[in-house]
């Protein structure tokens, strides 16, 4: 059988495996919107979540599995399609390379600690304490070295060389 690209959809579902998320699109089935739209003559449905809160940062979500992360759920069926599960498995390797790398990651949470934590630190409900960030660093690290050593068929990221060649 034909089976057409699903990028929209296979990106989402990476996102969902990547942060251990239970609300996700084929979970719960909840906290995303979709559109619909052609593009090309072709009809395409793409996903954005909304709410990320059933993420989980944990030492449980940092080793889980990128291929069955919520047993109870339909991914494992799709991924067993071997083109899908190749499809998806370029979309973990473009991520890692990409917005995913730690370097990436890491600046983002660099960048948003100074604005937050005071909000933090003032939450009466918050109660991660004021390592939070330190804590997302660490997680994230962890993710993506157990992410990287899971992605079947992966390509080592190319490096950047930024060569100047006019002053």
């Amino acid at each position: 059988p034909q089976y057409i690209e699903m990028p929209g959809l296979l990106t989402e579902l990476a996102v969902d495996a990547f942060t251990g998320n239970g609300d996700a699109l084929l979970t719960a089935g909840k906290n995303f919107y979709f559109a619909d739209f052609t593009y090309a003559g072709a009809p395409l449905r793409m996903y954005f979540p909304w709410d990320l809160d059933g993420a989980k940062f944990n030492n449980q979500t940092k080793t889980a599995s990128i291929y069955s992360p919520m047993q109870t759920s339909p991914y494992a069926d799709l991924l067993d399609v071997v083109a899908i599960r190749a499809q998806y498995s370029q979309i973990y390797n473009d991520l890692i390379c990409g917005p995913w790398s730690d370097a990436s990651l890491t600046n983002l949470i660099d960048v948003i600690e100074p604005v937050l934590t005071a909000a933090l630190v003032a939450d009466p409900n918050h109660d991660a304490g004021e390592n939070s960030f330190t804590s997302v660093r660490n997680w994230v690290s962890g993710r993506i070295s157990n992410v990287t050593g899971q992605i079947e068929g992966f390509q080592t990221c190319p490096t950047v060389q930024l060569q100047v060649n006019e002053v």
